[in-house]
């Protein structure tokens, strides 16, 4: 009887002490990797931080967080699928990096716990090259040639390509283990003209690092002289609107006497010619009239 008495207490009280199974505690630490994967990074280098929920269930986003646990992105997804962060590597982004991801509405929002750590070892990148033009000129036409002369310190080793940078194109020319690459632009394009720049890429510890880029040089197209050809331009205009103007005024007024006779026309006028006179009108409209019934009686008289 005793034994009876207790089995409900027991249960009330395992109850009261075992703690509630909660939807926060059901979901397991992200995992963050990086893309592409390497022991130090050159400033420059462009990578992703990827962040991974492996739960069977839809997630509503994704957090970065720095060194500091302090949020640097936040990436709303309502579903499956990855977090991402696009990272432009730089001296100042050097550190560690973690993640996490979370279920739920707003209001009631389940966190999952932070990720493994990610520690990001960033290294100056080769120094940058000096641009220079060979054939300078204050200011170039359609049809000009310029060379792009891309130099490289001295003392840089395993140089393996050149890359220029204009404000609409990329170039890329392959090097022959030289610190100095010379490359023929011609301008016969907007794309040929505005500010240009130049990289190297170098093999550094088994991989290619670029180089930072170099001081801008600006190619002028001022030389291409737009005011003429608007003015060139406005002229030819001007003139062609003076002959058709010249042929309308001369040579219509004729012409709608010719196409556009009749009495209506002729009693109050077209745009091009004025109205006749009041007698001439009765005497054409009488002749108009009177003919047909000549003819007529003409060709009855035969019968």
């Amino acid at each position: 009887m005793e034994q009876l008495f207790l089995v409900p207490i027991l249960v009330f009280l395992h109850a009261e002490i075992s703690p509630a199974s909660t939807a926060g505690e059901q979901l397991i630490s992200a995992q963050l990797s990086v893309n592409p994967s390497y022991r130090q990074y050159y400033e420059g280098d462009n990578i992703d931080l990827i962040c991974t929920a492996k739960i069977n269930k839809p997630v509503k986003g994704y957090r970065f967080f720095n060194e500091s646990k302090a949020v640097i992105h936040e990436m709303d997804l309502d579903g499956f699928g990855n977090g991402w962060l696009p990272v432009k590597v730089q001296k100042e982004k050097a550190g560690k990096y973690s993640c996490g991801y979370w279920t739920g509405e707003i209001d009631k929002e389940v966190r999952s716990p932070q990720s493994n750590i990610i520690t990001l070892q960033v290294t100056e990148a080769p120094k940058k090259p000096s641009l220079t033009l060979n054939h300078t000129l204050p200011q170039y036409k359609w049809g000009d040639s310029v060379n792009l002369v891309c130099s490289a310190p001295n003392e840089t080793k395993d140089i393996k390509e050149f890359q220029y940078y204009g404000d609409r194109q990329t170039i890329q020319a392959i090097s022959v283990d030289l610190v100095t690459d010379t490359y023929n632009l011609n301008i016969i394009e907007p794309k040929d003209t505005g500010n240009f720049m130049c990289a190297y890429i170098q093999l550094i510890s088994g991989r290619n690092v670029r180089s930072e880029k170099s001081d801008p040089v600006f190619i002028d197209p001022a030389g291409t002289n737009w005011g003429r050809i608007l003015a060139t331009g406005g002229a030819f205009f001007t003139i062609n609107g003076l002959i058709f103007l010249t042929t309308h005024y001369y040579f219509l007024p004729k012409a709608s006497e010719i196409f556009y006779r009749s009495p209506v026309t002729e009693r109050f006028g077209s745009f091009f010619t004025p109205a006749p006179k009041r007698k001439d009108v009765r005497a054409r409209l009488a002749q108009d009239i009177l003919v047909p019934e000549v003819e007529s009686q003409t060709l009855v008289h035969n019968n």
